[in-house]
């Protein structure tokens, strides 16, 4: 059905294989000529054309779902429909603003203060951080239309109670194990592979760091938007905008460099990330259940971090391959009674 409720198309369970299908070859096609594209132009034109390769591909993902489904765009407006929308979305939106602008603090504190090099550096370390975050987006995708689904049958803030504690348990089990993989196996791949970034890799550990918390707001922060409580987010992000800004400015000034932003950042990160999840604890969760929730949460992420360290400094030999699947095996055995 569309917005209007208006039935636009029967769906039929026995074409989900045939859907999947074509939907797993779209991305394949997708990832092979955007590789064929960024390649051969950013080779060719730097930047400009890794920018033009970037457009050529989503281009190539319009044309090839045009070209498998063969539909037409029939263009109403409606406009109290419109009006309920952007009255919903668009404090979403600003929110989103709000967000992109206190992920970039960091990386404007080093252009400004540091420099491009230093930012070329702590490039390593947005990278890593970048892959082991894609895990908790890709579930945050998923998240967002279930939690709206269930609270919009009832508009019972409770229903989604268990699926919130289901949703922090999976992330706090989960990602110790994604960022000790980054911990230990992409320091020897920049030492090897990117060896004029290896000044990034105290960065890249201490960075990947956040992932953690970012991960686990993910849920937390669906709920507080499933609940239309979205409007209480301002505030967080706000302050988290300002304190990134002063405690970036102080590892500088104390001559921490892009080390002390990282570490910095996934402070922040933590603090928001329990402002965030008491927030929504206040709606579902007793106190009881909100503290020891959160005692769990935080026991595992030091936990997680002490065994980084420990291991880190007790398996240290050639070469450096082996002694990140030794660390990174070392890592998971501890791991095994969560």
């Amino acid at each position: 059905y569309d917005i209007w409720g208006h039935e636009i198309h029967h769906f039929n369970k026995a074409d989900s294989p045939c859907a999947t299908k074509k939907s797993s070859k779209q991305m394949i096609w997708s990832a092979v000529v955007n590789a064929i594209a960024v390649s051969f132009l950013a080779y060719r034109f730097q930047i400009y054309g890794f920018m033009f390769a970037q457009l050529l591909s989503f281009l190539f993902n319009i044309g090839y779902v045009q070209w498998y489904y063969n539909f037409r765009l029939n263009w109403k407006i409606n406009w109290p429909v419109i009006k309920n929308l952007i009255g919903y979305g668009f404090p979403i939106m600003i929110l989103g603003v709000m967000s992109a602008v206190f992920s970039s603090i960091d990386k404007l504190m080093i252009t400004t203060f540091l420099g491009f090099e230093s930012l070329g550096l702590y490039g390593t370390a947005i990278l890593a951080t970048t892959y082991v975050t894609r895990f908790s987006n890709a579930a945050g995708i998923v998240l967002l239309p279930s939690f709206h689904a269930y609270y919009g049958k009832y508009e019972n803030r409770h229903d989604l109670k268990g699926r919130l504690a289901k949703s922090s348990m999976a992330f706090s089990n989960t990602m110790p194990f994604l960022i000790a993989f980054g911990w230990f196996i992409f320091p020897p791949f920049i030492d090897v592979v990117l060896s004029k970034f290896v000044g990034g890799i105290p960065s890249v550990k201490y960075l990947i760091l956040s992932s953690y918390f970012v991960a686990l707001s993910t849920p937390y922060e669906i709920f507080i938007v499933a609940i239309k409580k979205h409007w209480l987010l301002y505030p967080i992000v706000l302050t988290a905008c300002a304190l990134a800004a002063l405690f970036d400015y102080a590892a500088i000034r104390l001559g921490y460099h892009i080390t002390g932003i990282a570490v910095a950042t996934s402070f922040i990160l933590f603090c928001k990330f329990t402002a965030v999840y008491f927030l929504s604890a206040s709606y579902v969760f007793s106190r009881r259940e909100t503290w020891w929730s959160y005692l769990v949460i935080v026991g595992k992420f030091l936990f997680s971090l002490s065994a980084l360290i420990l291991i880190d400094r007790w398996i240290s030999f050639e070469p450096l391959i082996l002694r990140a699947l030794l660390q990174l095996a070392s890592f998971c055995l501890l791991s095994v009674p969560f």
